[in-house]
């Protein structure tokens, strides 16, 4: 019994320790993807300036009426 659940145990810390780790990626994979993060980053850099001075169109989830 007692080389039972050290068995046990064992097994629930190893895939503990594996996790949910994601795919192995080679180098040229890791900077095409910082690279595709890169782009829609920048490409809502613009979105998010408009946000920041409030020259954005407003919300239309008010109750109210806005013109």
């Amino acid at each position: 019994m007692r080389t039972l659940i050290t068995c046990g145990a064992l097994v629930s810390a190893l895939l503990l320790a594996g996790g949910c780790a994601g795919v192995v990626k080679n180098e040229q994979q890791a900077w095409n993807t910082f690279g595709q993060t890169f782009d829609a980053d920048m490409a809502q850099l613009g979105d998010d300036f408009n946000y920041l001075i409030q020259v954005d169109r407003p919300s239309r989830l008010t109750k109210w009426i806005t013109r």
